[in-house]
């Protein structure tokens, strides 16, 4: 969600981060090769960016992220934003309530919380703590496990966010689809920056490609990110609807875990209800038996 974030600044991060230097990826890269590309404009009128033959993308706009897809498993994604919450927020704290009382009367627990969870912490870090779930949001979309293997590189970078942390960050990870295993190696500028009591954001821009090719095809990467050309009076007017928009949503679903909470109490109840009267029920019929 992009509550309480200036377009401003989004629309900075953005741009810085389709810079990302060479330095991310542990060294100079290689001067980009001539290759062909197609100035692709988003429909939504939020800016453009040029994609190399044989690549692809469905954004609709650059507002919210972009991912870019090579023909050979290569990714590009730049400005891609969360929100977490932090283990001790209170949506947090609600649901482990509910699961504890549910575990406690042998019901069925509560759906998980559909929300990345993690201590606010460094760029780095996040990216250990945060891995395992995208690796599990990855899965229940039918896309590949996602497993962190070594973070090789991390260099501090301005931030654009107010009190944000930025760095960037060299890591390779494995993607598991169908049992079979492939290595890739990404360069990343990742920012995470408060928010608010119990939630914190992060904002990423990757270059990802198998570990084979990664080498090759940073420079060429590196030049799709950074030809992003962005409408900030467009931006303007849509992140102010969608920080609205975000704002209902975020309502609603505070709501709904307080309705939730409140049934799952009223549950509870009827069945201490029902535990008392089974109990009087047996002591009436004993003392019938006695003859009271």
């Amino acid at each position: 969600m992009l509550r309480n974030v200036s377009w401003i600044v989004v629309l900075a991060w953005i741009l810085a981060a389709a810079n990302t230097p060479a330095s991310a990826a542990g060294g100079s890269a290689a001067t980009a090769p001539a290759a062909k590309t197609t100035t692709y404009t988003f429909p939504d009128g939020t800016g453009s960016i040029e994609i190399p033959d044989g690549w692809q993308t469905t954004n609709q706009s650059c507002m919210g992220g972009i991912t870019i897809n090579g023909p050979e498993g290569q990714t590009v994604l730049v400005g891609i934003g969360c929100e977490v919450l932090t283990p001790d927020s209170q949506l947090v704290q609600m649901h482990n309530q509910l699961v504890a009382q549910a575990r406690a009367m042998r019901l069925p627990p509560p759906p998980p919380i559909a929300m990345l969870v993690a201590p606010f912490s460094a760029p780095a870090d996040a990216v250990k703590n945060l891995f395992p779930q995208f690796s599990a949001f990855s899965q229940a979309k039918g896309l590949p496990a996602l497993r962190l293997d070594k973070i090789i590189q991390t260099t501090d970078a301005p931030a654009a966010f107010p009190n944000g942390k930025a760095a960037l960050i060299d890591l390779a990870f494995t993607k598991t689809q169908a049992g079979r295993a492939a290595a890739f190696r990404a360069s990343a500028q990742v920012e995470t920056y408060p928010i608010g009591p119990g939630t914190w954001g992060m904002f990423v821009t990757e270059l990802a490609a198998p570990d084979a090719i990664f080498a090759r095809d940073l420079p060429l990467m590196q030049q799709t990110a950074q030809s992003l050309q962005c409408n900030g009076e467009v931006i303007q007017q849509i992140t102010n609807q969608i920080i609205w928009q975000n704002n209902q949503r975020f309502c609603a679903f505070e709501e709904s875990m307080r309705q939730r909470n409140c049934a799952f109490d009223r549950q509870m109840e009827s069945w201490r209800h029902q535990q008392r009267v089974q109990s009087r029920s047996n002591d009436e019929f004993d003392e019938y038996i006695r003859g009271h």
